[in-house]
C-alpha cells in the first residue's frame, strides 16, 4: 500500500496541541483514544498524531526538566505554534478553538432548525477559555494538588494567582511560560 506524505497544516497542529495539553506523557501513543479520534478527523494515522504530540514534549521546557526529551523531529511550524502559545497564550488558545471547530464540524449538518421566532437575546459574559484551562489541569494532574482528592467530579481547576488579576495566564496551565 502506497502512502502520500502530506505536511501538517496550521489547523491539524493547532489541534494536536490542544491534544498535547490534554494528554500526559505516559499516554501519547497510538492506541489513546482521544489520539484516534483526532487521527480519524485529520485523515492521519494514530501514529502520525502520537509522534506529533511526541515533537510537542521535546518543545516543553517542564518536560526537560523532568528528563523527557520527547522525540528530535519538530518541524519550523510545531516550534512557530509552541512560541506562540508560550507567548501569547490567550490568541493561541483562540486559534485553538477555531481550528478545532473546522477539524469537528461536519462539512453537511443534518440537523433540523426550528422556525419561526424562536430567538431571544442575552448578554452573558463568560469565560470563554476556562474549558480548555480546566481540562488541561486535571488531564495533567488528575487529582487535588492540596489535598490528594483524586474524585474527578469534585475537582475544580483553579488559578492560584486571581483570574482578574492576570490576563496573560488565564489559559496558562503552567507557570514556566511566565
Amino acid at each position: 500500500m502506497s502512502t502520500t506524505r502530506r505536511n501538517w497544516t496550521r489547523d491539524e497542529l493547532l489541534g494536536a496541541l490542544r491534544l498535547y495539553w490534554l494528554t500526559p506523557f505516559g499516554q501519547q501513543h497510538r492506541k489513546h483514544p482521544p489520539i484516534v479520534e483526532l487521527a480519524k478527523k485529520l485523515q492521519r494515522t494514530p501514529s502520525s498524531v502520537a509522534m506529533k504530540l511526541n515533537n510537542f514534549t521535546s518543545l516543553d521546557p517542564a518536560e526537560r526538566e523532568r528528563g523527557i526529551v520527547g522525540l528530535s523531529g519538530a518541524s519550523r511550524l510545531d516550534k512557530e505554534i509552541w512560541e506562540c502559545f508560550a507567548e501569547d497564550p490567550l490568541d493561541t488558545v483562540n486559534a485553538i478553538e477555531s481550528a478545532m471547530e473546522k477539524i469537528f464540524t461536519p462539512i453537511h449538518s443534518t440537523s433540523i432548525a426550528p422556525i419561526g421566532p424562536s430567538e431571544t437575546v442575552r448578554e452573558v459574559k463568560v469565560r470563554r477559555h476556562q474549558r480548555f484551562f480546566s481540562e488541561t489541569v486535571l488531564a495533567n494532574y488528575g487529582r487535588c494538588c492540596l489535598t490528594g482528592n483524586p474524585v474527578r467530579g469534585l475537582l475544580r481547576a483553579s488559578h492560584i494567582i486571581p483570574w482578574a488579576v492576570a490576563p496573560q495566564n488565564r489559559v496558562n496551565p503552567r507557570t514556566d511560560f511566565v
